[in-house]
């Protein structure tokens, strides 16, 4: 019997909820670089990619294989 093993990329699309240690006043007045440090890392990602959504697939490689037979 023929297998097959794709290989590729899921992407994601996460909805969120975070509390911040600051006023809407001084969140605003970061760049938006510091903005989306400070929000990534107070995201309890695990949590949150629990009730991910699938957004799109993209496949980069398909291989072929007999059963028995182990893919690289």
């Amino acid at each position: 019997m023929k297998k097959i093993t794709v290989i590729g990329t899921a992407y994601l699309r996460v909805d969120y909820s975070v509390e911040l240690p600051m006023s809407e006043t001084d969140f605003d007045a970061l760049p938006a670089e510091m903005q989306n440090d400070l929000l990534e890392t107070h995201i309890d990602w695990l949590e949150e990619c629990k009730q991910a959504e699938v957004q799109d697939f993209d496949i980069d490689e398909i291989e072929e294989t007999e059963e028995g037979e182990e893919s690289e």
